[in-house]
């Protein structure tokens, strides 16, 4: 993956550094960077908030979009985030990448739990 090593170069670090930070030994993220091997999900996860991107940018990925919004006649724009939902951010960019990863276990496992209980409550 060359914006791996775009990336690092960028923020002058060396394989060693970047590989404490995602919890991987210097050789595997040496191949993640040669193109060898390819980061699982929860990796790439760590790197894109390690560099504070999104996994999209990580990968050199253009979503396709379903409509040009140029052309759109809407003028929605995304929602703004509430003071909490600011917080929340704030304070999960402070925890160590362990810790976030955690964090983002947990949220998903709520969402999964959220979803199930509204199924649950369209079939009774």
């Amino acid at each position: 993956m060359i914006m791996l090593k775009i990336l690092r170069e960028k923020h002058n670090l060396s394989q060693k550094e970047v590989a404490l930070v995602i919890n991987k030994s210097p050789q595997a993220y040496s191949l993640y960077e040669q193109g060898k091997r390819e980061p699982d999900i929860a990796t790439l996860m760590k790197l894109a908030d390690y560099y504070k991107i999104t996994v999209d940018e990580l990968l050199n990925h253009v979503p396709v979009k379903k409509e040009d919004k140029s052309h759109s006649t809407s003028t929605e724009t995304e929602p703004r985030l509430l003071l909490a939902e600011k917080q929340l951010i704030h304070r999960y960019r402070q925890l160590n990448p362990t810790r976030q990863s955690a964090l983002r276990d947990f949220v998903n496992y709520l969402y999964i739990q959220e979803q199930q209980d509204r199924k649950e409550q369209e079939g009774a």
